[in-house]
């Protein structure tokens, strides 16, 4: 169950001000403190740095890479159009970004030297009601989904503390080394397997799954683009088209998930939900079948 997209639209407009002022605090509250107030270091120039070090290692051009973005990200905004219980479900004129397309793209500014203003999750004021049971025959509508394993991974918070380079996430690692010990799986499994990444910029789903390839032994470039391409993982638009349901985006995976299941042929061996907290700095992964 999705609740609170209804009660959304109804805050009148000084709440939602407040509300995204106290957003933003809150997301500088899980930066490092010097780099965010004396370096002047936000989650978007954090996504940036992420992108560059994407880009650079690639060797692929910054052209190819903006066409890439540009790509992924009016492939989820269709996407999602097929899932309307999102917390941005596209009330005509409440949230018209849900209808992206190529031409409405092009003409929204940069938030950032890599990002366009819709290839960044916007914070949803929402919430998620879930219900687990042990007599599932009570809601025969119901689809049934099981819980093989969950892990979390975590590193530091400040940037300049960290080892090794920003592209690569000791979070995103140790979570999912995690997840396959309690699951009792191997990363083959995890590739084989759909997914739901946290997304708020794109560089984040890159992230995880250049983690994944790494796991199985796979370094395709070319590969994993086309994956990004083509839906393998957040099929129904991620956060990016759903919305960024601040504290709330892991529970908010598993609802989305429900429903998207329901009344589909089972599809991959399992469901790969992965959620951030900070810039990378803790990273909780779940596998669900």
């Amino acid at each position: 169950l999705v609740v609170g997209a209804e009660q959304m639209f109804s805050v009148d407009a000084s709440r939602r001000d407040s509300d995204r002022v106290t957003l933003q605090h809150a997301i500088r509250g899980v930066l490092d403190p010097v780099e965010a107030w004396r370096v002047g270091l936000t989650m978007l120039n954090v996504g940036d740095l992420l992108m560059d070090h994407v880009a650079h290692g690639s060797g692929w051009p910054r052209e190819t890479w903006r066409g890439l973005l540009e790509a992924v990200t009016l492939r989820k905004y269709a996407s999602s159009i097929a899932l309307g219980a999102g917390l941005q479900a596209g009330k005509e004129g409440a949230f018209p970004h849900k209808r992206i397309d190529r031409a409405r793209y092009a003409a929204s500014g940069h938030v950032t030297p890599w990002y366009n203003l819709h290839d960044v999750s916007a914070p949803a004021n929402g919430a998620t009601a879930l219900l687990l049971t042990r007599t599932p025959e009570r809601f025969p509508g119901a689809r049934k989904l099981r819980v093989l394993g969950a892990a979390d991974g975590q590193t530091r918070v400040g940037l300049s503390g960290r080892r090794g380079p920003l592209g690569r996430s000791a979070a995103i690692r140790r979570a999912l080394r995690g997840l396959c010990h309690d699951a009792g799986v191997t990363p083959d499994l995890l590739a084989a397997s759909g997914a739901v990444l946290h997304d708020p910029f794109p560089a984040i789903e890159w992230a995880f799954l250049s983690e994944i390839d790494a796991a199985v032994g796979q370094a395709d470039l070319a590969e994993r683009a086309l994956k990004w391409l083509g839906g393998t993982t957040n099929p129904f638009g991620g956060l990016c088209a759903n919305g960024h349901a601040q504290g709330n985006s892991g529970l908010l995976q598993v609802a989305l998930l429900h429903q998207w299941l329901r009344g589909r042929e089972p599809g991959p061996p399992a469901w790969l939900l992965t959620s951030v907290g900070a810039p990378l700095t803790r990273v909780v992964a779940t596998l669900l079948c």
